[in-house]
């Protein structure tokens, strides 16, 4: 295995949701403060460390709603299971999206543009990219161009790492407007890219009588609360053992 990266790049966006009335795929979190500081991720109690993660997205990928860091649930999952957590996220931003309407210059730039960036300071084995959710105001074709040349990039970047994509969506059961035909197009993507997908929506992350979304979001009633990053630690693992990726996975719940 190669060597791990025990450093965490933050970027942290503590995001509140624009003022009312905005439909589902309107949602954009607008940052007010970003911390970018390395930061050792150390793994659950008896858990051996034995991979690097880099997690690349947005505020919910920050941990915005829980200050971030080791909180997001990006770390949780990372600690449970016994990886390096690295982060670079960033609220506001996305595949298209570069937050310049939310950051002072220079804004922190689309995912593409950040990657050469970390991998200058990470060597990775699996690469999570999860975003897109500040993109959903753009049409679906220039959305999936850029994912296409983020895969592009991360496969240049890192060729023998494993690559994760999380379909955007929030913490709803019910999908927004173009979610068939990015579906449908994030699935060739990864297809073509040797990139597994996990889809929140299609799995019924947030399906089922016994799941209480309010109870899990802050009060902008977008993003997870310390109870909603917990439970998406614990989805996202067991997508992966869903999705064939079950190698990398040895615990299925949060720590």
């Amino acid at each position: 295995m190669r060597s791990s990266a025990s450093r965490m790049v933050l970027g942290l966006a503590i995001a509140a949701v624009l003022a009312g009335g905005f439909l589902l795929e309107r949602h954009m979190s607008v940052p007010v403060g970003v911390i970018a500081a390395p930061t050792l991720q150390p793994s659950a109690p008896g858990v051996q460390q034995r991979l690097s993660a880099l997690f690349v997205g947005d505020s919910f990928t920050a941990g915005a709603g829980v200050g971030g860091g080791t909180n997001s649930y990006a770390c949780i999952l990372a600690r449970t299971q016994g990886w390096a957590c690295n982060v670079d996220a960033f609220g506001a931003t996305g595949y298209l999206n570069d937050g310049a309407k939310f950051y002072p210059a220079p804004p922190p730039g689309r995912l593409v543009d950040r990657l050469p960036a970390d991998a200058r300071i990470f060597t990775v084995d699996v690469v999570f990219l999860d975003a897109g959710r500040n993109d959903l105001g753009y049409e679906p074709r220039s959305v999936l161009e850029a994912l296409t040349d983020a895969l592009s990039e991360v496969g240049r970047l890192w060729p023998t790492a494993q690559v994760v994509v999380i379909m955007p969506a929030y913490m709803s059961a019910t999908p927004y407007a173009n979610y068939t035909t990015l579906r449908a197009g994030f699935a060739d993507a990864c297809e073509a890219a040797d990139a597994t997908l996990l889809d929140p929506v299609a799995e019924g992350w947030y399906s089922g009588a016994d799941i209480d979304i309010a109870a899990m979001q802050i009060e902008d009633k977008v993003h997870p609360n310390p109870l909603g990053h917990q439970f998406l630690a614990g989805r996202v693992a067991k997508s992966l053992v869903r999705n064939g990726l079950g190698e990398i996975v040895t615990a299925r719940e949060p720590a």
